[in-house]
């Protein structure tokens, strides 16, 4: 009676056991379920299990990215999912405007091939602390090709649901019909001339272009930032072989100063950047204290224009190798200044949110934030945040003689038709002589 009595109460114990263990593994699967999201027209991560996305050219790393239809260009798309299973995650491309609203263009139209496509390249970490699954394509590729010039948004989902976003980038698209001749001066006021670089820009052969004060819009980048844009959609100048913006007033940018870097190639030894290496459950790689330089004089230094490169010393594949590192900033300054701190870089779209916010530690009497990050070099800035005015150099100067590159959009919209062409695209270093 006892042994059945016993084997009762095993049996309850055993049910619960499966029960439990049912219940906590079904909240976990639920748990790792991509949720929908809301598409936003912009370079955005939807998922913040996804990391390192990268979308880089075959000829060139960090380059805009632009495709030119006359040629065969090609983008690799790569990113990480941390959540280091195999998933179904499609691809697809939406036509926008020249401002990146949705455009009315059937679809057929502008695409070639299927409307969306498998990502089949997947690779998973190895011999990784953090584990990832390392996911690679290409667009173009023999599935889909875009068929006219213009803005390309790029959208990644899970489950071929494009409510499930996991990120979305943009891709411009140019059919080259005219050239672009791009100078860069001091700004003409004398109170911005040692802090600003000024452009003047003419676009030539413009016999095809009609009616250029209706159809022709200019976009610029200063290092690629979409928070650093300028757009002109009215020349100063017209004649019958070439088009100037030239207006004194217009396309003047602050120079900034050269971005802050981190080494952050191996784990194995600290470079310049890194004070310590903690390793343990966790990677952590501690950077000495950033200073503020304002007022000191340009002294120039070596980066990539706020761009970043999946690296590894330590071992030869730096794709599925590579540890994610957690890794603390630390920027000295008082507790009590009066705006908001964040860190930016290519790294994280120049974008501001809680997630880069600094915070002030009263022990170290700094601000600091703690971003997980690919082992690579990264560069990376101070931006501060006042009564909704963004301010660039605040911890860094401005200085005409800054190294900087300016990206050179130029949109038409052709008689008759409704979406906006890039009939044209210039890509300049401050350096490069013209």
């Amino acid at each position: 009676m006892i042994k059945y009595k016993s084997f009762i109460l095993f049996l309850i114990i055993l049910f619960f056991q499966f029960f439990g263990f049912s219940q906590t593994k079904q909240t976990k699967i639920q748990q790792s379920r991509t949720p929908k999201s809301t598409l936003v027209y912009e370079n955005w991560v939807y998922n913040s299990n996804i990391q390192s996305v990268q979308v880089i050219r075959a000829d060139q790393e960090n380059s805009f990215p632009i495709l030119d239809l006359n040629l065969n260009d090609v983008l690799t798309i790569s990113f990480d999912d941390l959540r280091a299973d195999v998933r179904s995650i499609y691809f697809s491309v939406e036509y926008c405007n020249a401002d990146w609203t949705p455009n009315r263009v059937p679809i057929m139209d502008y695409l070639s091939g299927y409307q969306e496509d498998r990502i089949v390249a997947i690779e998973q970490s190895q011999n990784t602390i953090i584990s990832y699954t390392h996911y690679t394509f290409s667009f173009p590729n023999e599935n889909m090709q875009p068929k006219i010039s213009g803005n390309y948004l790029l959208k990644v989902y899970e489950d071929s649901d494009k409510e499930k976003l996991l990120f979305s980038r943009r891709i411009y698209v140019m059919k080259k019909e005219t050239d672009v001749t791009v100078n860069i001066i001091p700004s003409f006021f004398p109170e911005k001339r040692t802090q600003h670089q000024k452009l003047d820009i003419i676009i030539n052969s413009v016999q095809k272009i009609s009616n250029p004060t209706m159809n022709l819009q200019l976009h610029v980048f200063q290092n690629q930032r979409q928070d650093n844009t300028k757009i002109l959609k009215t020349p100063n100048q017209i004649s019958s072989n070439k088009i100037s913006y030239t207006d004194s007033k217009t396309l003047d940018f602050k120079s900034n100063n050269e971005f802050r870097t981190v080494d952050l190639r191996s784990i194995r030894s600290t470079s310049s950047s890194v004070n310590h290496i903690n390793r343990d459950t966790f990677i952590n790689a501690y950077l000495h204290f950033d200073e503020r330089i304002t007022g000191n004089k340009y002294i120039y230094q070596v980066d990539e224009n706020g761009g970043f490169f999946i690296r590894n010393l330590d071992f030869e594949n730096s794709n599925l190798q590579s540890e994610y590192v957690y890794v603390h900033f630390s920027l000295k300054d008082s507790a009590n200044i009066k705006r908001d701190i964040y860190l930016v870089g290519g790294f994280n779209n120049f974008s501001i949110s809680t997630a880069n916010k600094l915070t002030y530690d009263t022990l170290s009497q700094s601000w600091t934030t703690t971003q997980l990050l690919k082992q690579g070099l990264y560069d990376y800035e101070y931006i501060t945040l006042e009564n909704q005015k963004l301010s660039t150099d605040y911890y860094s100067g401005s200085y005409f003689e800054t190294e900087n590159e300016y990206q050179v959009l130029v949109y038409y919209r052709k008689p008759g038709t409704y979406w906006d062409e890039i009939i044209s695209f210039k890509n300049i270093n401050t350096t490069t002589k013209q």
